[in-house]
């Protein structure tokens, strides 16, 4: 009566944990897969106990014989496969096969065979194949969860006393009710796959990265001629992308992007390890293959995602991680692909070298981003203006309009604080600071007075794409009742390469309400002279990378063809008709030189430094009250 009573016991428990299983979606991993066929094991053994009890018939007895160890062999290769990095043939001949083969042989013998050597050596088979288990988790304790371990071990010590206690008690035979509490824990213990995958893109996860990671670096400690390659990609900007595109054509596109990079998968392992962070893992690879995978992820990186009005193009770092070499442990690892991460976005490099890592970056860009995320509401910002002269005018006829971070007597750089804020999407909350900081001063201050024609406004990408912007722009021109053609506003040469639609749009629309237009920093992307001609650009402004080498650098052959490329950049863009503004300017023999070559509007230190708002309204006054 006991036996029909464990055996029942262990049949309901095991049919709840199946129902379970089912409803959890546990099945999705192949791990989780050899539980479950060790649970559809133990149940058949269970019911096949039952029947039994019942009728007595022997040939329920063979059943239960078969699947209990059958059961236990699954088992073994749950804890065996989640536990090391490679499954080894001949350990699992010697430590699963044959001592399933020997509890299944002699438990079915002794179903027909009343001896007491075969009944034995069918529970020490059993209780090998417990052992071995055991043996496993402490082998390979330093790969897995210390939580999973603690389970395991303890479930495994309830299934070697039940075997105790039915050597000792042989009437009383509860070991399907012991195993199945056994897979009740190791139930507990399963992953999730939601945990281990991406519910997003569908990929593996942090979770399955760190397990893989874990059990590749104690294998590699353990065999040190073996290296790990991870090729890593880091992809900028999605926060304010996934703002400015809504969220139906922002989908579609980082979906377009995580199928680009499943195309991969039948060279390295894919996961997710957060937003915007993706890494490649090459097993089996050596460097030659890193640098094949991360070559081909530039070539594929550089072409647009999507498709008609949301295609655009991606910002992105790539860079491989040689564990054990540059990363000895999970956590190296885990900080070396967000270092990489941070700083190739902010040096704004396609492929970065670990080698060549700012490792207090990641402080400063953290402490940076507290302050750009409350920057706004703390009142630390605050916009300077840089005034344009005009040779053929001989006075300042315009300004551009410069954003600046305080941090206590100091400002946080421009070039650091922005790319965050890009990143994190908080440019847009400032770049709506900025302009109606500037409606208002334009409004409050009566440029036209001062002699200024405009106002430049730097718009960035993420403006760019907004849907509204037009509209958003109107409302601040009427709030203060300015003119749309006081405001110029400036878009990058790279916004207007990486956005190319929707930037369009945005151009002509706004175009047509009476705004003006600069390309700035002209020389630095990829744009081409038909670009520049389709666009109804007003002002090109010639980048400093273009204006000062002719001047600065050394090398005689070097600064001849930097002024040819000056030369021809002006020659271009006159042939445009467009307007042209030198940016950079810093000595008089800069200004003169592109005085000749006809460049007519100059920017930078030379005539002055980017000013707060009072001082600036003071020196455009000075300046142009000596031109009259």
């Amino acid at each position: 009566m006991a036996e029909y009573f464990f055996d029942l016991s262990a049949s309901l428990i095991i049919i709840c944990l199946i129902f379970a299983f089912y409803l959890n979606k546990y099945q999705r991993m192949s791990i989780n897969r050899i539980a479950l066929v060790s649970m559809i094991f133990l149940f058949d053994s269970a019911i096949a106990g039952v029947f039994f009890c019942i009728t007595k018939y022997t040939v329920f007895a063979v059943f239960a014989s078969i699947f209990s160890p059958l059961c236990l062999g699954m088992l073994l290769i749950y804890i065996y496969k989640s536990c090391a990095y490679k499954i080894v043939r001949l350990v699992v001949i010697f430590t699963v096969i044959l001592p399933v083969l020997l509890a299944v042989a002699t438990g079915v013998a002794s179903c027909f065979i009343d001896n007491e050597v075969i009944w034995w050596t069918s529970k020490i088979a059993n209780i090998l194949l417990v052992m071995f288990g055991t043996f496993y988790l402490i082998r390979f304790r330093e790969n897995t969860a210390i939580e999973r371990i603690f389970l395991l071990t303890l479930a495994y010590f309830m299934v070697i006393s039940s075997y105790v206690v039915s050597l000792v008690m042989p009437h009383i035979d509860y070991e399907a009710f012991a195993i199945s509490i056994l897979m009740a824990q190791i139930f507990l213990g399963l992953r999730n796959p939601d945990e281990l995958y991406d519910v997003n893109t569908g990929l593996m996860g942090i979770e399955g990265f760190r397990d893989i990671i874990r059990k590749r670096l104690a294998y590699i400690e353990k065999n040190p001629d073996q290296h790990m390659y991870i090729v890593t990609l880091s992809l900028h900007g999605l926060d304010s992308f996934a703002k400015l595109m809504g969220d139906k054509n922002s989908t579609l596109h980082w979906m377009d992007v995580v199928t680009e990079l499943t195309r991969f998968t039948h060279i390295a392992s894919l996961y997710r390890i957060d937003k915007g962070l993706y890494v490649f893992i090459l097993e089996k690879g050596d460097r030659d293959e890193a640098e094949y995978v991360m070559r081909k992820l530039d070539e594929r990186m550089k072409l647009p995602f999507g498709r008609d009005d949301y295609e655009a193009n991606v910002q992105y770092t790539l860079s491989i991680i040689d564990a054990p070499e540059m990363a000895d442990s999970l956590t190296s690892v885990l900080n070396a692909v967000k270092m990489i991460a941070l700083e190739g976005e902010k040096k704004n490099l396609n492929i970065i070298r670990y080698e060549d890592l700012d490792f207090d970056l990641e402080k400063r860009l953290r402490e940076t981003e507290e302050k750009v995320r409350n920057a706004v509401a703390d009142g630390k910002l605050e916009v300077f203006y840089q005034p344009i002269y005009s040779a053929k005018e001989k006075r300042y006829v315009s300004a551009e309009a410069l954003i600046r971070l305080h941090d206590g007597d100091n400002f946080i750089s421009p070039e650091l604080f922005i790319p965050v804020a890009e990143s994190n999407g908080y440019v847009v909350e400032i770049d709506d600071f900025v302009i109606q900081q500037v409606c208002k001063m334009i409004a409050g201050r009566k440029i036209e007075k001062l002699g200024l024609k405009y106002i430049e406004l730097n718009l960035s990408g993420s403006d760019m794409i907004q849907g509204d912007l037009a509209e958003k722009l109107q409302r601040f021109i009427r709030m203060y009742s300015i003119h749309p053609s006081q405001l110029n506003l400036e878009i990058t040469e790279t916004s207007a390469d990486a956005f190319t639609g929707i930037v369009e749009d945005n151009v002509i629309k706004l175009s047509h309400m009476g705004f003006n237009f600069s390309l700035d920093d002209f020389g630095t992307g990829y744009s081409s002279l038909s670009r520049v001609i389709m666009l109804p650009f007003d002002i090109i402004k010639l980048d400093k990378t273009i204006v000062q080498p002719p001047f600065m650098l050394e090398d005689e052959v070097e600064r001849e063809n930097a002024r040819k490329l000056l030369e021809s950049s002006v020659e271009m863009v006159s042939r445009v008709g467009a307007k042209m503004v030198a940016e950079g300017v810093e000595t008089k023999e800069q200004f003169e030189a592109l005085e000749k070559l006809g460049v007519d509007h100059i920017q930078g230190y030379y005539f002055s430094r980017p000013l707060p708002e009072a001082e600036f309204i003071n020196v455009v006054k000075e300046m142009n009250k000596k031109a009259l």
